[in-house]
């Protein structure tokens, strides 16, 4: 690896921390398998956390290096921490799964339930955004809530979850079901979504990401 010297800041040192830093599930996933593992000190699950818009599978696979789930960083901060102040519940729930836990300043463990509310209450106060193409929509299961997928200019998905029908006409109703379907007068036109990252508990009753979608805003080609 490349000689950190007394900076251990300075980029990736090896091919596992270069990896994650990309946010390649596939190659660091490929470098565990072979043995890599991170050193004592590395904050790649560091960064990762903090990272625009982290694989939560890769938060995964990095958590299950025991030794880095609760590293503390040279400021002082563990993963959940900066993932909470980050607003990533999604995250923060990965963490906590794999043994992470959530402290105040003087070390005192605050609790899941703390860290997950902590961490929903600054994804709504800081929500993020995404810009793509509008390219699929469908009613959750049971009726329960409204997805609404896009695709960025290089192809990536990405769906959103909202409680009701959006205030854009991402649907309309079916006239063969009478239930809401995809508008089709609006596929392929761009957006921009605010959201913030969460957790819903899926059909199988599993805990899983989801980007809750707040609000959003056409663009003009």
């Amino acid at each position: 690896p490349a000689d950190k010297g007394d900076n251990p800041d300075y980029g990736p040192a090896t091919a596992l921390e270069a990896a994650i830093a990309a946010n390649s599930f596939a190659c660091a996933k490929l470098l565990y398998d072979r043995g890599a593992r991170l050193e004592k000190g590395s904050e790649a699950l560091h960064n990762l956390v903090q990272s625009e818009d982290p694989d939560p599978e890769l938060v995964r696979l990095v958590a299950e290096q025991k030794d880095q789930v609760n590293a503390v960083d040279l400021g002082g901060d563990n993963p959940t921490g900066l993932a909470v102040r980050s607003g990533a519940a999604d995250l923060v729930h990965i963490l906590l799964e794999k043994g992470a836990v959530y402290t105040d300043a003087f070390g005192k463990d605050l609790g899941k339930k703390k860290a997950m509310a902590d961490a929903e209450k600054a994804a709504k106060e800081n929500p993020r955004a995404f810009t793509g193409f509008y390219s699929e929509g469908h009613l959750g299961f049971e009726g329960d809530g409204y997805y609404i997928s896009f695709k960025d200019g290089k192809g990536r998905g990405k769906t959103f979850r909202a409680e009701k029908n959006p205030e854009m006409a991402y649907f309309i109703i079916s006239e063969q079901t009478g239930m809401p379907a995809a508008n089709p007068e609006i596929k392929g036109r761009k957006f921009k979504v605010w959201y913030w990252r969460g957790v819903e508990t899926d059909v199988r009753g599993e805990i899983v990401p989801v980007s809750r979608y707040i609000h959003s805003e056409a663009l003009e080609e």
